[in-house]
């Protein structure tokens, strides 16, 4: 995408980052990135909003949002006390933290190249059964990454399945509001079903599942979204 609009991905054998780009730079790939939302019918809520600095921080770590993903890395990584001493102003972790980022960033990558080969589209939703190729934490992650970025049809929730261990398997599901589905209720009613349990918040909700179950449960959340899409219609 960077190079498409002509900004060098790397200066040296350094990659960039976005303190690194020019204003000119900043600008055309802030004109890029709206074209796109807007090809991908976002809406403008979804391109714009505040940013939050935190005073007293490195550069790398002074936007917000910036920080929550660091936070993210680490603890989905299995290093959360890294994410801690980040929190409370030790920023003598700050290597330790950036390889937790490259790998973080590059295992969700991989995943979305999984997704891309793997995603099973029913009538109701989209599916994907990961198995040991995602990480049970990072499943969610990659569901909500995969809805934005428009790999999956928006127009459907999306249910990431991944083992959680040897017995069980772990589902994230997400949705945009404007399909006013309460994927909680949904989740929660496939989960007990199948012989598992689940719950969560209307557009983003998770459940666990006997493993071996995972066609069934597919099955069990595509009819009830079918039921729930008749209710709407009548």
């Amino acid at each position: 995408f960077l190079s498409d609009i002509g900004i060098p991905l790397k200066e040296g054998d350094e990659w960039r980052t976005l303190n690194d780009l020019t204003i000119d730079e900043q600008r055309k790939l802030a004109s890029a990135i709206v074209l796109e939302r807007l090809n991908m019918a976002s809406s403008v809520e979804e391109i714009f909003g505040n940013v939050y600095t935190l005073l007293g921080y490195p550069p790398e770590f002074q936007d917000v949002q910036e920080l929550s993903t660091v936070i993210n890395a680490c603890s989905r990584l299995g290093s959360p006390e890294t994410a801690f001493r980040i929190c409370l102003g030790d920023f003598s972790v700050m290597e330790k933290t950036k390889e937790f980022l490259e790998e973080y960033r590059k295992r969700i990558s991989d995943a979305l190249s999984f997704i891309r080969e793997t995603q099973l589209s029913k009538e109701n939703a989209n599916f994907f059964v990961a198995g040991n190729n995602i990480r049970d934490t990072l499943i969610g992650v990659v569901v909500s990454v995969a809805l934005r970025s428009n790999l999956i049809d928006r127009e459907k929730p999306v249910f990431g399945l991944a083992d959680f261990d040897e017995k069980t398997v772990k589902v994230s599901a997400r949705a945009f509001k404007d399909l006013n589905v309460d994927l909680a209720q949904v989740l929660a009613k496939a989960a007990s079903m199948v012989g598992g349990w689940g719950g969560g918040h209307k557009y983003a909700a998770g459940a666990f599942i006997p493993k071996g179950k995972e066609k069934e449960f597919i099955d069990v959340v595509n009819n009830l979204l079918s039921e729930i899409n008749a209710g709407k219609e009548s």
